[in-house]
């Protein structure tokens, strides 16, 4: 079911892995995607815009890179940071308040955390096809200047 999450900052939270969030790492890491506990960095907040279709760009500001894929999209794709607009859709989760999946539109991949959602320090996030499992539930917390 698709969202309507307005447009703004953001920090991305694993519903299972609780507060871990999305946080994106710097040139000398590849600019990956991965999950590490909410710390308040600049790194962690996402600028979420919807476009007029209801497909969201999700950017870095900090960084000024897109959250993408650092391959096409398929099962295990790692996330990174690239100047390259990727479209995701944000979908609200049913029984479930203020929760959400990020998906890439039109298939059943949803972003989780490497090794089937087993999150350890550092997990790489990426692309894994949708399950029952909270794993690849997000927390969507606006960020209030």
């Amino acid at each position: 079911m698709t969202t309507n999450i307005q447009n703004g900052i953001y920090v991305l939270t694993n519903v299972e892995a609780t507060n871990i969030c999305l946080e994106i790492l710097g040139p000398e890491r590849g600019y990956s995607v991965v999950g590490k506990e909410f710390r308040n960095h600049e790194n962690q907040k996402w600028l979420l815009h919807r476009d007029s279709d209801g497909i969201y760009a999700i950017y870095s500001l900090p960084l000024s890179l897109f959250l993408n894929t650092a391959i096409d999209p398929e099962y295990g794709a790692r996330l990174v940071g690239t100047p390259f607009t990727f479209r995701w859709g944000i979908e609200s989760e049913p029984g479930f308040e203020n929760t959400f999946r990020l998906c890439v539109p039109h298939t059943c991949l949803d972003v989780e955390f490497a090794n089937n959602g087993c999150f350890m320090p550092d997990s790489p996030a990426t692309l894994g096809e949708r399950s029952e499992g909270h794993n690849q539930l997000w927390r969507l917390q606006k960020f209030a200047w």
